[in-house]
């Protein structure tokens, strides 16, 4: 399967027939399962219930978003006045994607009409039989899995260093309450040339789909294929665990790296957005 782009128009006419229904809405369980495992930290607000979910961070990253929304057409207009009150509480801003399960049909229409505005979250579906073999980019270069917490805290420098943070305490907190089970669900890479940490990932399985986040390359050892290695090495983890798709967020800077390696559906999910600088009087 080469080069599908997926708009957001063939997104919200796509029905539970589509080939590629099940792999989407896959995308969304992943995100989820992501999501939570942030919840229980210091300044993380996490919401749930049938209608709607979300995350709430009071530091900078991870972001804010809405992860589920099943509102009725009938009270929809006076749920989401409500819904929007109740963020304002917690926050200056949040992002809303639309996945395909989102409901009603035109809400899309409502949150323009109550001011947000519209950019896009482009995940990347690679579809893992078609994963090509690559040459490794350094003969010192080599990947280690994340055994320990001593080996975590070096992820969480070179993952820093990578998106260009000052601190990914955060994800350590998060990820240190799992186990470090090879054959779990969730795993942390480290890539090195000799001893020397310079890139990162994690793979996390959930919702049927393996979904790649977390992938940073230091900058001073970017173009030297190390990210296209370890990312290369999370798609073939799910290969060899028999999953049909991986998913990853597509980046600027990563998409031609993930595109290289059969990440070859491109899937546009609308995102909306909303900020009291932009709603000062609301």
């Amino acid at each position: 399967m080469k080069d599908i782009h997926i708009t957001r128009e063939m997104l919200r006419a796509m029905d539970d027939q589509h080939p590629l229904s099940v792999p989407i809405d896959a995308i969304q369980a992943n995100i989820t399962a992501y999501s939570k495992w942030f919840d229980g930290l210091p300044g993380i607000t996490h919401y749930e219930t049938d209608e709607i979910s979300w995350r709430i961070n009071q530091l900078d990253v991870p972001e804010n978003y809405v992860y589920k929304t099943r509102l009725t057409a009938e009270n929809v207009d006076q749920r989401l006045d409500e819904i929007l009150q109740q963020l304002k509480q917690h926050t200056t801003h949040i992002d809303w994607p639309l996945y395909r399960t989102c409901t009603p049909a035109d809400l899309d229409e409502k949150l323009i009409e109550r001011g947000l505005s519209i950019s896009r979250l482009p995940w990347l579906l690679a579809e893992l039989a078609d994963l090509p073999d690559i040459s490794a980019p350094d003969p010192a270069f080599h990947i280690e899995f994340v055994a320990d917490e001593a080996m975590l805290a070096v992820w969480r420098d070179v993952s820093a260093a990578g998106f260009q943070m000052d601190s990914a305490q955060i994800f350590y907190d998060a990820y240190v309450r799992h186990d470090f089970d090879p054959n779990g669900d969730a795993l942390h890479y480290i890539g090195y040339i000799g001893s020397q940490p310079v890139t990162s990932s994690t793979v996390l399985f959930a919702g049927g789909i393996a979904g790649v986040y977390d992938v940073s390359t230091s900058p001073e050892f970017r173009q030297r294929g190390f990210g296209t290695a370890i990312t290369h090495a999370s798609l073939k983890l799910a290969q060899t665990r028999n999953y049909r798709y991986a998913c990853v967020l597509a980046s600027d800077m990563g998409r031609s790296i993930y595109q290289k390696l059969g990440c070859s559906i491109t899937v546009d999910i609308p995102e909306y957005r909303w900020t009291a600088e932009e709603h000062p009087a609301d």
